[in-house]
């Protein structure tokens, strides 16, 4: 996510306080962090996996 909306969320989580809403937006970022996780550990095992020296060592 970049920045610039990183911080414009931040800025209406601060202007909402303990509203509803906030705990929403807080709960989405969370998530999207978890699954960017998940992506770059999937990501680097498909890159080692069909790497020209993963493959070499098998052979």
């Amino acid at each position: 996510m970049s920045k610039l909306l990183l911080e414009k969320i931040e800025l209406v989580k601060d202007i909402l306080g303990d509203d509803s809403f906030s705990l929403v937006i807080g709960e989405i970022v969370e998530a999207e962090n978890q699954i960017d996780e998940k992506l770059e550990d999937n990501i680097l095992i498909v890159f080692q996996q069909n790497s020209p020296s993963s493959s070499a060592c098998r052979t």
